[in-house]
């Protein structure tokens, strides 16, 4: 059997070194405070498990995973990975990793990112697009009906090779998408991405099981390649046209708004007083540029099913007037925003949306000298 090694041992982490072990291959967990922090998970999974510093796990493993949030990755030893396979679980989080501009433009991907960090090893791309509750419970025998397969991306086809035998062994079957740059297929936004959620119940509801030819259709709407502007997925070139003159609209153009926005479009939720309609946003426009200058709306995603289309994206500018009742910082800010759109007869009738605000709120607070913060 094989020795996987584990440089971290958070959620996917210490779910794959419980399928490793009970499929009889030998875990080695680490993590960045130490392999004290870990005796007791050691302790659970038995005597094929051991902890570790970073260093003694990608010494040790035969194959090694690499779980870590993606702004750690140059933190991960070059050295003793030298020639060996490296499975990449990592997902992109802008709130929590910072921003790569190379994958916000699309000309990278993170598994890219790490195969330069690490160039004498093999990165291959796995597990990054499934919830780590329905991994436990997903995987089946070979040949079993219901059986899952996990997308894999890699440029070298023996690592590849390697990792869906691993996989095999876990339970799952696998299908291949191509070199690392085609990891984009299966990155956070994308229909296959989501493959494994029930729509019903999402993280709180069983996994669904998705065959190698279900994720292959899911992996096939995805785009496929670096873009300029957001990367569309299912939405029809006048879905795209309607949605990206709505944020021209946000974003300075108001009278815009009379082209895209039915009569009676309904903004969910509204604020206090908001009339239905185009000429009831316009004026929060105008109220939210007199709070930023140079704003505009930057668009990453558009994802469109069926007269629904759904779009992440965010509000940016600078802080030059009141705010939420934050003073003006004159620094640069941003709002994530998620919006889903109902589209009929071809005008946008109902929008629901979320942005962030309360991270925001904290990040200007911040900015704030101290004898003008407050807490909220």
């Amino acid at each position: 059997m094989t020795t996987i090694g584990f440089i971290g041992s958070g959620k996917i982490g210490g779910t794959l070194a419980r399928l490793a072990v009970d499929a009889g291959h030998d875990v080695v967990l680490s993590n960045s405070r130490g392999p004290e922090t870990l005796q007791d998970l050691a302790a659970q999974l038995g005597p094929r498990a051991r902890a570790a510093t970073v260093d003694e796990a990608a010494q040790a493993g035969d194959i090694v995973v690499a779980t870590i949030p993606l702004k750690a990755f140059p933190e991960i030893p070059a050295g003793p990975l030298r020639g060996k396979i490296v499975i990449d679980t990592t997902n992109y989080n802008p709130d929590r990793d910072g921003r790569f501009a190379g994958i916000e433009d699309g000309t990278t991907t993170a598994g890219d990112l790490l195969q330069e960090h690490l160039p004498e090893a093999y990165v291959v791309k796995a597990f990054n697009n499934i919830f780590f509750k329905h991994l436990a419970t997903l995987g089946r025998p070979s040949g079993a009906p219901d059986r899952s397969a996990l997308p894999v991306a890699g440029n070298d086809p023996t690592a590849k090779t390697t990792v869906t035998a691993l996989l095999n062994t876990l339970g799952y079957d696998t299908h291949d998408a191509g070199p690392l740059p085609e990891s984009r297929r299966f990155a956070p936004g994308t229909p296959a991405h989501h493959a494994y959620l029930n729509p019903a119940g999402m993280f709180t509801a069983p996994g669904r099981p998705a065959s190698a030819a279900i994720l292959k259709t899911l992996l096939a709407a995805a785009a496929p390649a670096a873009h300029d502007g957001p990367a569309v997925y299912g939405a029809t070139d006048e879905e795209r046209r309607l949605v990206e003159t709505l944020y021209r609209a946000v974003g300075g153009e108001p009278d815009l708004l009379d082209d895209v926005l039915a009569p009676g479009w309904e903004d969910i939720p509204s604020a206090p007083g908001q009339r239905p309609g185009p000429a009831g946003l316009k004026p929060i426009i105008e109220q939210f540029h007199t709070s930023f200058a140079d704003a505009k709306v930057v668009l990453h995603d558009i994802i469109g099913s069926s007269g629904r289309v759904a779009v992440r994206a965010e509000l940016t500018g600078i802080h030059r007037g009141e705010f939420l009742g934050v003073p003006a910082t004159g620094k640069p800010s941003s709002i994530t925003i998620h919006e889903f759109h109902q589209i009929n007869h071809g005008r946008i009738v109902r929008t629901w949306h979320l942005e962030d605000l309360h991270g925001w709120l904290q990040h200007a607070v911040n900015q704030q000298p101290m004898s003008r913060r407050f807490i909220g």
